[in-house]
């Protein structure tokens, strides 16, 4: 994992893919509780890990109705949205620059908010496990969603992502294009991505400046606010002492100790 996952942590893990609903009813059945994870984009993890299960190989997507597509949950969501604009479809081109699967976008309801909208307000439809391998189709609306967050996939759920459909709009090839680099030229400015990262630490802008910050081998950014960059042999729990310093900062400060959006695999 020191070499694989995006922050550069973790030690040495015995990954089981599954290529289709029933392999991972099968492997979750014999590795229960065994963590099911997709690109591990949003997720620190440490040297204790030792098993988990990947859905990345549960890929593509399809159309299945005007304007609608349904996508496995291993579909990485910036290949998605290339594709889409590729044949003049979007409406959500700000995932183009989440380096994460689709389940793991559902699962964080990844986008930015301020007016642009998040995979959430997309999303048809979720087809998704449970521990026993029962799988359930459940409307958009029934999943609670909120900011950087999906309710009805809390940790204790145990339900995983299989597939969604999401409703596409109709935009043309070259403004669905445009729509993508101007996304990406965005990113290129303001967000540090030449050193290992999981992208945003913190869903609420923090109130007090923890740029510079180090801690081991992490850093907080000195280019975007709430990031931690893995400078070379940073640990993941190098990373969460930083998380920490950062929240006793604004405590420091009476402010409100913003909500971490990352998740830890301990």
């Amino acid at each position: 994992m020191a070499r694989r996952s995006p922050l550069r942590t973790g030690g040495v893990v015995e990954v089981y893919y599954t290529g289709d609903e029933k392999e991972l009813a099968q492997v979750r059945k014999e590795m229960p509780g065994v963590a099911v994870m997709g690109a591990l984009t949003n997720t620190v993890v440490s040297d204790s890990v030792a098993k988990m299960i990947s859905t990345k190989q549960m890929n593509g997507w399809a159309f299945v109705g005007a304007n609608q597509v349904r996508v496995r949950c291993g579909m990485m969501m910036p290949t998605l949205v290339r594709d889409l604009a590729k044949r003049g479809y979007g409406g959500f081109e700000y995932l183009v620059s989440v380096p994460g699967t689709v389940g793991g976008g559902v699962f964080m309801n990844a986008g930015r908010g301020r007016g642009m909208p998040s995979i959430g307000e997309r999303l048809a439809s979720v087809r998704v496990m449970g521990t026993s391998g029962k799988v359930y189709e459940l409307g958009g609306r029934a999943m609670d969603w909120s900011y950087r967050r999906c309710g009805m996939l809390h940790d204790e759920s145990g339900l995983v992502v299989l597939s969604v459909v999401l409703n596409v709009e109709v935009c043309g090839v070259d403004s669905a294009l445009e729509r993508v680099a101007e996304r990406m030229r965005y990113v290129a400015e303001r967000q540090d991505r030449g050193r290992p990262n999981v992208g945003s630490v913190f869903m609420d802008f923090p109130k007090v400046s923890s740029n510079g910050l180090l801690e081991g081998g992490m850093k907080f950014s000195q280019k975007t606010r709430s990031w931690i960059v893995n400078e070379g042999k940073g640990t993941a729990e190098n990373f969460a002492v930083l998380v920490e310093r950062a929240k006793n900062l604004h405590a420091a400060a009476n402010f409100a100790v913003p909500r971490e959006e990352v998740k830890y695999l301990w």
